[in-house]
């Protein structure tokens, strides 16, 4: 094991033996050698060398390498440090964005040194400064710009606050024999101390939502719902799975924020949450959290949500039997619960997320949840469109409230003559309230004449049961 690996390992015993609530955030100490840019001894040629990297970024558009010597770039003296030598121009070392929502206060420290003889500020400086939500650049208020010859500075930053922070670092040096160092990036978090009211107990977060056989392009997903009075902290959370034998396995912890979940709040967990907007029309992103998941089988599974002490707050065992019987494929397609009432255990409080939805509803409340309406409507708003694209009545919503879910729908269009128009809709699987838009056009894009159309709606449930609505639609004044 490297020396500096040990650097997070002295972190948590003192963070562990005295009293401060300091957690590591994001951590950086370039152990990865030979990353960045370089000269050669011909004096033209500029190596180059990034792969691998992705939590910071280098541009030395205004640097000058006529020599091998001559670099911006990772080394691996004292374990690994990011050094300068000789650039000639100013090197900009950016780290990503990184995500402090929800810190109480935020702090960035990092080592800066410099070697060699040379004195002159304008040559042989750093400065470094911070970004926060896309922000102009602010000087680290300790130690922020530091020229010739420093020797060693901690440079310091603290009351960082917003949703995301960047660090920036500028340096140049100018002659052989001086070099600039930058070592050990260290953002940390005053943590909040734990309350025993924001810890989860058993039935206090519920499985609402998975999906185990994703698109090629997309992840697993699991979301949650707080069904307690509590702020539950996010960070003493864990999802598991269980091996054949029923022992836990794969606990991962929800988050290593101190992010809180209000009474009623949805979370969505996924590895890689970005593609689901781009999946999945009805979503919530502001409810998705980048989580590591155990792996969850296409066939069935386990999923279980567990504390600290690895005490289950909710389990599911979901098998793909557990999808709507009208579902042939169950790729990208989503098992919703329908009610937080019932038993996370029983199969009949699940099913397949409506087609209408787009099949899955990430973040969102169930497009299958059980609501209280207690008879069947269907109404159009408004009754009289023109589709000319003038923002004004382009479109009906037809708007379903219905006394259960899992109704499959289908939606025929006639005009006044009895002629079959179109059918929108074919054997789409529907929750208790949803909303579909017409635009007077054909499901190919054709737009339809002025004129009376009949919409003629039917549902019908597992049990054989068939409801049937005829609703009528204006089409006027379509001139473009």
């Amino acid at each position: 094991m490297k020396a500096k690996s040990w650097y997070f390992l002295l972190l948590g015993i003192i963070l562990f033996t005295i009293d401060t609530y300091g957690r590591p955030i994001w951590f950086e100490n370039f152990e990865i050698a030979e990353k960045g840019y370089w000269g050669d001894d011909d004096g033209l040629t500029i190596h180059a060398d990034l792969s691998g990297i992705t939590k910071w970024f280098l541009n030395v558009d205004n640097c000058s390498f006529t020599a091998s010597n001559d670099y911006v770039k990772t080394v691996s003296t004292s374990g690994g440090r990011f050094e300068a030598l000789d650039c000639d121009g100013e090197a900009v070392w950016t780290s990503e964005w990184i995500r402090i929502s929800g810190e109480s206060s935020v702090s960035c420290k990092l080592t800066t040194r410099e070697t060699g003889s040379g004195k002159t500020e304008t040559s042989k400086y750093i400065h470094v400064f911070y970004r926060l939500d896309d922000g102009p650049e602010q000087l680290f208020e300790i130690n922020g710009i530091s020229a010739g010859n420093w020797g060693e500075a901690v440079v310091e930053q603290t009351g960082l606050q917003g949703d995301s922070l960047q660090i920036v670092i500028r340096l140049n040096t100018s002659y052989a024999s001086d070099k600039i160092i930058v070592d050990d990036i260290l953002v940390e978090s005053q943590e909040p101390p734990l309350l025993p009211e924001n810890l989860a107990a058993a039935g206090d977060l519920l499985i609402n939502e998975i999906l185990f056989n994703p698109y090629p392009d997309c992840d697993d997903f699991v979301e949650v719902v707080n069904v307690s009075n509590k702020e539950l902290r996010t960070d003493h959370l864990f999802i598991a799975s269980r091996d054949s034998d029923g022992n836990l396995k794969q606990v991962n912890s929800f988050s290593a924020f101190a992010d809180y979940l209000a009474p009623g709040a949805y979370l969505l967990l996924c590895e890689k949450p970005d593609s689901l907007p781009f999946i999945y029309p009805q979503n919530c992103a502001e409810n998705f959290m980048s989580s590591e998941l155990p792996s969850m089988p296409n066939d069935g599974g386990v999923v279980a949500l567990v504390d600290d002490s690895l005490n289950v707050i909710d389990e599911l065992i979901y098998d793909a039997k557990m999808h709507h019987p009208s579902i042939a494929d169950e790729e990208g397609i989503s098992l919703e619960r329908r009610s937080v009432k019932l038993p996370t255990s029983e199969w009949e409080n699940w099913t397949s997320a409506a087609s209408v939805v787009g099949f899955a509803t990430p973040g969102c409340p169930n497009s299958m949840l059980e609501l209280d309406f207690q008879t069947n409507s269907v109404t159009f708003e408004p009754d009289v469109i023109s589709p000319n694209n003038d923002g004004y009545n382009d479109f009906t919503n037809l708007h379903f409230e219905l006394s259960e879910p899992e109704w499959l729908l289908n939606v025929l269009i006639f005009d006044v003559s009895g002629r079959l128009i179109d059918q929108p809709q074919k054997n789409v699987t529907i929750g208790q309230t949803a909303d579909l838009n017409w635009q007077g056009q054909r499901s190919d894009g054709e737009l339809l004449a002025a004129g009376i159309y009949v919409f003629y709606i039917e549902l019908t449930n597992l049990r054989g049961e068939r409801k049937v609505f005829r609703k009528s639609c204006t089409i006027v004044n379509k001139i473009m």
